[in-house]
């Protein structure tokens, strides 16, 4: 008798919304890098000078909003635009 098991892991994907990629002036590539730092716990930040706490409390809003989407909103918001994936042929960083 065979069985086939299908093993689904957690993949974070980095993404860019295009009204952030309009302002933005980091190359894919570094941004990437950064979300990879981000994930290691790798980083110092200070957002005061960058960002108002309205424009930050948005940004984590957005966040949360993007985690709920399911793989078919997602592939949709992609395939329009709304979204862009970064880093499609860099590893996640190592879980700890």
């Amino acid at each position: 008798m065979y069985s086939t098991w299908c093993y689904t892991l957690p993949v974070k994907r980095a993404l860019k919304t295009k009204a952030f990629a309009r302002w933005c002036a980091l190359s894919d590539t570094t941004l990437c890098r950064v979300a990879r730092e981000i994930e290691r716990e790798e980083y110092e930040a200070d957002l005061g000078k960058d960002f108002s706490p309205a424009q930050e409390d948005a940004a984590k809003e957005l966040a949360g909003a993007c985690e709920k989407l399911t793989s078919t909103a997602l592939q949709r918001a992609l395939d329009t635009g709304i979204l862009k994936e970064i880093c499609n042929d860099q590893p996640a960083a190592p879980q700890r």
